[in-house]
């Protein structure tokens, strides 16, 4: 069962973790994958987070969730879209995100 989330970044013109950096999927059994809000350089907190992690994706997430405060970083997690692969969930969460004008 593929599950996905949208890692939160603050925006600078709300104050808030209101802008969308990236969209993470896991899955059991398989590697996790995200994919970045293109043209955007809210994610080098999320990047260098991700690039630290020693744990597994799905246990890190749980403890950004756990920690996150709505205003310097957020971890929502969403309804993972229809696709026959967790690659195929994220893009087509971050096309919704992208669609809405949200990023």
């Amino acid at each position: 069962m593929n599950r996905v989330f949208v890692l939160m970044a603050r925006d600078p013109d709300t104050g808030c973790a209101t802008a969308a950096a990236a969209v993470v999927g896991i899955a059991p059994g398989q590697a996790g994958c995200v994919s970045w809000v293109p043209y955007q350089d809210l994610g080098e907190g999320w990047r260098a987070r991700l690039a630290a992690t020693t744990v597994s994706l799905e246990e890190a997430l749980a403890s950004w969730a756990e920690r996150a405060d709505g205003v310097a970083s957020d971890v929502v997690e969403l309804e993972a879209p229809p696709s026959p692969d967790l690659r195929g969930a994220v893009e087509a969460a971050l096309d919704e995100i992208l669609a809405m004008g949200r990023p």
